[in-house]
């Protein structure tokens, strides 16, 4: 089973370049909470960033928790109450109010990373990630506990250029969820190609298909 060895958290100042470089890091960390626990988060956080289950909270950028082992809840205005289980990761969107906590009879080890940017806002505008969809059932996945691990070995060594860096491994963290299974979408054509083997009817299949392997061509309905 995999476990968080350490409770870490930092939040980043940002600059400039930060922003124009179009995705960048304000804050991430990992937790093991235990069972049995008596109040979450573990420590307090900044102002703006604390929460308790009562209250909820509103965050001025996006969230990816992760959830590696142990079980939960989520709750926020879209969605209403979602359980959550290990191998998930939660997306908390701005200005949308939430809540989450780990299950007191297991507790959970988490991953968490704070960030925005243009490049974010526009992924949410063309379907990608949405606050009505916040879940992704990707399970514990290597691939994504090592970006995560080494984004926070980042923010520890603060070497030169980390906040790029950083920003990196966030976009490798959220294509890697994209990627697993169980995290596919509805919106086939959002989604890209590797959607087209659930489609039962062939026709709809060879026309996605037509559509992904000419993605750089003008394509119109007649054509199709």
């Amino acid at each position: 089973m995999s476990r968080v060895d350490e409770n870490y958290f930092r939040y980043v100042p940002v600059r400039q370049r930060d922003l124009d470089w179009g995705l960048y890091v304000t804050g991430a960390g990992c937790t093991a909470m235990p069972a049995g626990y008596e109040s979450y988060p573990l420590t307090p956080h900044p102002t703006t960033y604390d929460f308790t289950w009562r209250t909820g909270r509103k965050l001025p950028e996006y969230t990816a928790v992760y959830v590696i082992s142990g079980r939960g809840e989520f709750e926020s205005t879209p969605t209403g109450r979602l359980e959550i289980d290990a191998g998930a990761m939660f997306l908390l969107f701005p200005d949308i109010w939430h809540r989450y906590r780990p299950s007191p009879e297991t507790g959970w080890d988490e991953y968490w990373i704070s960030f925005a940017g243009d490049t974010m806002d526009r992924w949410v505008e063309r379907g990608f990630f949405s606050p009505e969809r916040p879940l992704l059932k990707v399970g514990v996945e290597e691939t994504i506990l090592s970006s995560f691990r080494m984004l926070l070995d980042r923010l520890r060594g603060e070497q030169a250029g980390f906040p790029h860096w950083v920003a990196a491994d966030t976009m490798a963290i959220l294509a890697a969820a994209l990627a697993t299974p169980g995290s596919s979408s509805a919106d086939l054509v959002t989604m890209g190609p590797r959607d087209v083997a659930t489609v039962a009817d062939r026709l709809v299949a060879d026309t996605l298909r037509l559509i992904w392997d000419q993605s750089r061509s003008d394509l119109t309905v007649a054509d199709l």
